[in-house]
């Protein structure tokens, strides 16, 4: 994955929240997910390979502190209307690790009412990997399947 020259010349500035739409229309969007860092990418990818761009808005927090309530606030919105839409937080840690538990609280005052955020991760393990890159890959196309 790499990111357009134009991002680095110019007048560019740091963006705390990338929002990645792909052909999805807001009254077709089946999924938002939210995500941190290159969970994006794979996603995006995931998404792709899937045909599904048209139904998955990603939008990924590229900045967790401060946390970007405005810009989230500003995104979320645009789903506020439609009940169909389930709102995931995806990340490739285990649960009990990684940002679910900073971000759960904070997203949840932001979804519309009637909505929780639910969480696509790997299970609770006292280690972040699974001890050979077979197994981890494994699991990361089982997480990107959920």
């Amino acid at each position: 994955c790499q990111s357009p020259v134009e991002e680095f010349v110019g007048n560019t500035y740091f963006t705390r929240l990338r929002v990645d739409f792909g052909d999805a229309q807001p009254t077709e969007v089946r999924r938002v997910l939210l995500c941190a860092g290159q969970m994006r990418w794979k996603l995006r990818l995931a998404i792709l390979r899937r045909k599904l761009d048209y139904q998955v808005s990603v939008a990924s927090l590229e900045q967790l502190y401060p946390f970007p309530y405005e810009e989230l606030e500003l995104y979320l919105r645009r789903y506020a209307a439609f009940q169909h839409v389930q709102y995931v937080w995806v990340q490739e840690e285990p649960q009990n690790q990684g940002a679910y538990h900073f971000v759960h609280s904070r997203l949840a005052q932001l979804l519309p009412d009637g909505h929780q955020l639910t969480c696509v991760c790997r299970g609770p393990s006292p280690t972040s990997a699974g001890g050979s890159f077979v197994h981890h890959q494994a699991e990361e196309e089982l997480l990107l399947d959920g």
